[in-house]
């Protein structure tokens, strides 16, 4: 099921999660799930593969950072959002945040309670646009703890979404350092990575918003 994807991410994301956690049967069958279903509605498999490995990279340096409790749960949360937030381009680019919320509110996943889906629609809807807000119905409707849990995940998406923007998977790995107030993040990658790092300056504000501190980039 791996054969074909670009420049063997999948592959990749696949080692680092056996790499990192304990419960890899279950990030391994999330993983199965989503990319199946990205295939499904001919999302670029590449870049939400990409973003995914971001985003875990993101929350586990946080989480080492001690800016967030969220577990497991949400890490596989954060991880089918970041494969699956394009999905919606199968109905129209225009608003294909909001398309992604339906159709991922709608299908199943492996592994995944019709709750969490909610919640992985949730993430991945929020990763471009508008921030999460109670006038939002979807949203409105999860318990305040998901809402909390929503919102730093959907944070962390739209954040390592800039790092793809062209979807050419030039940024390799992430690092994050806490120094006081102020997160410092330095890319790695191929290229000047100019273009991504004027993004990451522009989608900054939710995070920093989220976590209380200031995101600086660093070389």
């Amino acid at each position: 099921p791996f054969v074909g994807l670009k420049d063997g991410l999948l592959v990749d994301l696949v080692d680092e999660l056996a790499g990192r956690h304990e419960r890899t049967d279950q990030e391994r069958q999330a993983l199965a799930a989503a990319t199946a279903l990205a295939r499904r509605y001919l999302a670029d498999e590449a870049h939400g593969v990409q973003v995914a490995r971001l985003a875990l990279q993101l929350f586990d340096q946080l989480a080492d950072a001690e800016l967030h409790s969220l577990g497991d749960r949400e890490r596989r949360i954060l991880l089918a959002a970041a494969v699956l937030h394009d999905i919606g381009q199968f109905v129209g680019y225009r608003g294909h945040h909001k398309h992604s919320l339906y159709l991922l509110s709608n299908s199943e996943l492996a592994g995944f309670t019709p709750h969490e889906m909610q919640l992985v629609a949730n993430v991945a809807r929020y990763h471009r646009k508008s921030e999460p807000a109670a006038r939002h119905e979807a949203f409105a409707a999860l318990p305040e703890a998901d809402q909390r849990s929503v919102t730093q995940l959907a944070a962390m998406l739209r954040l390592v979404d800039a790092l793809d923007r062209e979807h050419r998977q030039l940024v390799t790995a992430l690092q994050v350092r806490l120094d006081g107030r102020e997160l410092e993040l330095r890319l790695t990658g191929r290229g000047d990575l100019l273009l991504e790092k004027w993004l990451v300056r522009r989608r900054a504000e939710p995070l920093s918003r989220v976590f209380k501190l200031k995101l600086r980039l660093v070389d």
